[in-house]
């Protein structure tokens, strides 16, 4: 959408540690508040994986529309491939 978006790409190249962990939350409650779509966000649940360099961001949250409970579950790929950096 081109009014809002994510600061998700600041974390490509970057080790998964706590911190970084802590920043993707932030990151994805940042876009997540300015969609309008998005009554309440329920909860945020972020694994990682070490070996694929990936964090894995489980979202539920309302829809104005129904209040209606989704989910969503995005996969960030940080890692440096050859070529460049991904994220899916």
């Amino acid at each position: 959408h081109p009014n809002y978006g994510s600061e998700l790409h600041l974390l490509l190249g970057q080790a998964i540690n706590e911190s970084t962990v802590e920043l993707c939350r932030l990151y994805v409650v940042e876009a997540l508040n300015q969609d309008p779509r998005i009554a309440e966000i329920i909860s945020i649940d972020i694994t990682t994986d070490q070996v694929n360099q990936k964090y894995t961001v489980d979202v539920v949250f309302t829809s104005i529309v129904n209040n209606e409970e989704l989910n969503l579950v995005y996969d960030f790929f940080v890692d440096k491939t050859d070529e460049g950096f991904s994220y899916e």
